[in-house]
């Protein structure tokens, strides 16, 4: 038996300039599982905290995802409530920028 729990909310506000960490992929196999874990505490640790998850477009080929985790940012993004998810929700970002920790 599966239960599927979705998240719905009526107002999406696009958030700025918040301070969050990509602090690394989440490879779970599960329907709702995926993309990149963004935390916006202090806390490096994977799963530690509550994230996001985020996939990032073409746009965001210039960060080094691969080798630089976990990385400082700096975000603006929107909550994607039309998504399955297993974290505080899919993160659209709009604008990121590394900073230095």
């Amino acid at each position: 038996m599966a239960v599927l729990l979705v998240a719905c909310q009526e107002d999406v506000k696009p958030t700025k300039g918040e301070y969050a960490i990509i602090t690394g992929y989440n490879a779970m196999r599960c329907m709702c599982c995926g993309g990149y874990m963004i935390t916006l505490s202090d806390d490096e640790t994977p799963f530690s905290t509550p994230y996001f998850q985020w996939q990032p477009g073409p746009e965001h080929a210039d960060l080094d995802l691969e080798n630089s985790l976990p990385m400082h940012v700096k975000i603006n993004y929107t909550l994607d409530a039309d998504r399955c998810t297993i974290s505080e929700g899919w993160i659209e970002v709009s604008k990121i920028k590394v900073i230095d920790k």
